[in-house]
């Protein structure tokens, strides 16, 4: 898998990769719309940074990894769009019109638009059904995150919806150092923004010496 790929969003993260050769222990930095590629010795290049967090983001990563391109910006340039393979886009009800913008800059083009609901379903009372319907059409392809949003998908658009997790980017994690906690107790508290959960992690530990850690 060496495609270029862009995730149609804004850039969150660094336009600046860093690899190194397996083989013989060089370094480079690339931009980001560069390919990966291949070390002078022939060993293909292992990315090193940016470490990036898991979900949606993380398919640029995973495209790197394979080296190829993984690219972040919101252009409806036709001529930016087909420097790619695949263009990806999130479909919200923040932003319901991204596809069709894609596609009617497009055309017919072997760029192939690929779009996800990235929703869980419990959230789809902010979504116009109707709209979501005359978007996702116009994609190639649609695929959902987990199996009951594919399935619910699947029976909307009349056609089969492959379920794809967004990646994780699992080596890059477990080379982040572990927290010195020099015999402290250590409270380790998970926060999504989907999830109403600070204010207890916040009044719970509050004024109690110990070293607190927030996972978002």
């Amino acid at each position: 898998m060496k495609s270029r790929y862009l995730l149609f969003s804004e850039p969150v993260i660094s336009d600046k990769i860093g690899v190194h050769c397996p083989q013989c222990h060089g370094r480079r930095t690339l931009d980001s719309d560069s390919p990966v590629g291949t070390c002078r010795c022939g060993s293909v290049f292992v990315v090193d940074s940016p470490i990036i967090q898991s979900g949606l983001y993380c398919w640029t990563q995973a495209f790197r990894e394979q080296g190829g391109v993984g690219e972040m910006y919101p252009s409806i340039e036709k001529d930016y769009l087909e420097k790619y393979d695949i263009v990806h886009i999130n479909y919200t009800a923040g932003h319901p019109s991204y596809i069709e913008a894609v596609r009617n800059a497009l055309g017919n083009s072997s760029t192939k638009i690929v779009a996800n609901v990235d929703y869980a379903m419990s959230m789809w009372e902010t979504i116009n059904p109707f709209n979501m319907k005359h978007q996702l059409n116009m994609a190639d392809m649609v695929f959902h995150v987990e199996s009951s949003g594919a399935s619910a998908l699947g029976r909307f658009l009349g056609r089969k919806i492959p379920v794809i997790p967004h990646p994780v980017d699992v080596r890059h994690l477990k080379q982040v150092n572990r927290i010195v906690n020099k015999g402290r107790p250590l409270a380790t508290c998970q926060w999504h923004r989907y999830n109403a959960t600070w204010s207890a992690y916040y009044y719970g530990l509050l004024g109690l010496d110990i070293k607190k850690y927030l996972v978002a």
